[in-house]
């Protein structure tokens, strides 16, 4: 009996009339099919390759300066490098591209300075070495700060590759914008300097401590880092192509007018014919040098002036490095024949910045 109950209620349950009432809906059917959802359109992106590009200006790749510029922004390195040489070749095809769109071109590539990735540096390298050179200073001048800007933050990166390509943009801009470059010293000069600085302010009276950064420096990149400093402050002191021939025309610097009473004539010590003056009259006669603490001629707001003041805060502050450079690399002149190498060239370079921040000074 509990089972045919059990049937019975169930098959009333199937055959139960829905009663209606007013103001509500009809209840749907139990198979009715639902149309609520919604549908969304796909859509692909179409490849720039094969796009009808007919009427915008392309490189050989059939890419838009647009794309070349977005694409260096890509998380991809290989991304980042290919589009600068997409970039080199967009170039090389429309020539005035360089005077209708310096601006973005080097606000978007200028960014790369500081990549990750070694080879997009060289490739960016590369480009603006072809390009910039060719480009007036005075329409490259707007773009020299923010490019400094990324130069500086890559010559103080963690990374030692960062640093070292830092050195070479450093370089080509010196080449391609030098009075642009000078005049952003109070910039360049601190991160430059602490290159090479060592610190000489050991407590407890111990010896002078090597900064971790110079330390860390292998002897082909402090050759190279020394190098772009020489040419720098080659740069920024203004040295002549007539100073560079004479190599003692700095002992030549005096305080007081050269006169023939007060002056005493010495014998030439070089073979270029530099006479080294001499003023035994003057109460300080190498005070024009300031090498005691003399006021230098001129005021802070003298150009020449503030250049041997930071000439001078420059040559204390290398000439510990410098000096145990020479130090170590002065080995080879024991040597029974002196051959060209790192060596010779290192007691080169620590030569020619002393004797630039000397004449500067």
């Amino acid at each position: 009996m509990p089972k045919a109950s059990r049937k019975k209620k169930q098959k009333a349950e199937d055959f139960k009339k829905v009663k209606l009432k007013v103001g509500k809906k009809k209840a749907p059917p139990s198979n009715a099919t639902d149309t609520s959802f919604t549908a969304r359109a796909i859509v692909l992106s179409e490849q720039s390759i094969v796009a009808d590009k007919s009427a915008q200006r392309t490189n050989s790749r059939n890419q838009t300066l647009r794309e070349l510029l977005t694409q260096q922004r890509h998380y991809s390195a290989v991304t980042r490098k290919d589009a600068v040489t997409g970039l080199a070749d967009f170039v090389s095809l429309h020539d005035d591209v360089l005077r209708s769109e310096l601006g973005p071109i080097m606000e978007s590539s200028v960014r790369l300075v500081v990549d990750s990735e070694p080879a997009v540096r060289r490739q960016l390298l590369k480009l603006y070495s072809d390009v910039l050179p060719g480009i007036p200073a005075r329409d490259l001048a707007p773009f020299v700060p923010l490019a400094v800007v990324f130069v500086c933050s890559a010559m103080t990166h963690i990374l030692d590759d960062i640093r070292a390509d830092a050195m070479k943009f450093l370089d080509l801009l010196s080449d391609v914008t030098p009075a642009e470059v000078a005049q952003l010293s109070p910039r360049i000069l601190p991160n430059l300097l602490s290159l090479l600085e060592t610190n000489t302010s050991a407590p407890d009276g111990k010896c002078a401590e090597v900064s971790a950064r110079t330390a860390l420096l292998t002897q082909g990149s402090r050759l190279g880092i020394m190098r772009s400093c020489y040419k720098y402050l080659s740069v920024y002191t203004g040295a002549t192509q007539a100073e560079a021939a004479d190599p003692l025309q700095f002992m030549a610097v005096s305080d007081v007018p050269l006169t023939a009473s007060n002056a005493t004539v010495a014998p030439s010590l070089n073979s270029t014919g530099c006479d080294l003056y001499f003023h035994p009259d003057s109460p300080s006669p190498f005070g024009a040098l300031g090498l005691f603490g003399e006021a230098l001629a001129g005021g802070s707001d003298d150009p020449a002036a503030t250049i041997r003041v930071n000439s001078r805060d420059a040559l204390g502050r290398l000439f510990p490095f410098l000096q145990a450079t020479w130090t170590e690399a002065s080995a080879i002149f024991a040597a029974s024949q002196i051959a060209v190498g790192p060596s010779l060239e290192l007691c080169t370079a620590a030569a020619l910045i002393l004797q630039t921040l000397w004449r500067a000074v």
